[in-house]
């Protein structure tokens, strides 16, 4: 009888400490939905939007330049909807003459998802993504089927994003490489 209270008892502290723990996940591990999502469950991590033109609306640039130091004062941050549902998440840098920004993918993307990339792996592009006049294009996985493409050129790197790809879901061997 007294093992049996025993068991009732050790069961309903791990069943306790089951729910605590779900409540008190960080936010880090939890991470954040944002692709396929509506406007409301954006609005919810970013903001309102400060305008909206079509399919586009651009969020405040403010909490981005706390990890981007650098990122010029005319950036915009914006997400791209196709049915009501987040397409594509853009980082315009628009650097002016004479400044430069360096993209650093993991620092975005765990701004975005609220959690650090699974994986990095460059996808390559034909021509090595050399383009005309020094402007080079750039793809990589990110995992959790997550790809982001981005131009390099003289003023560092601009027309950022972020959007699904089933090239990058795990199992990650599958992903094109080099």
């Amino acid at each position: 009888m007294q093992y049996r209270r025993f068991l009732k008892k050790i069961s309903i502290a791990c069943l306790g400490l089951l729910i605590l723990n779900g409540m008190f996940a960080s936010q880090a591990f939890a991470g954040r939905y944002v692709l396929d999502q509506n406007p409301t469950t954006i609005q919810r991590y970013f903001g309102r939007p400060i305008s909206v033109d079509g399919n586009i609306r651009t969020y405040s640039s403010v909490r981005l330049r706390r990890i981007f130091p650098d990122l010029p004062k005319d950036a915009k941050f914006q997400i791209e909807f196709d049915s009501n549902k987040t397409k594509r998440i853009m980082l315009g840098v628009n650097a002016p003459e004479g400044e430069s920004f360096t993209y650093d993918p993991a620092k975005f993307f765990t701004y975005v998802f609220g959690y650090e990339p699974p994986i990095y792996k460059e996808i390559p592009l034909p021509w090595g993504g050399g383009g005309h006049e020094g402007f080079r294009d750039n793809k990589a996985c990110l995992g959790d089927g997550v790809g982001t493409s981005y131009m390099t050129y003289r003023l560092g790197d601009d027309n950022i994003s972020l959007y699904y790809d089933p090239a990058c879901e795990p199992p990650y061997d599958q992903v094109p490489s080099n």
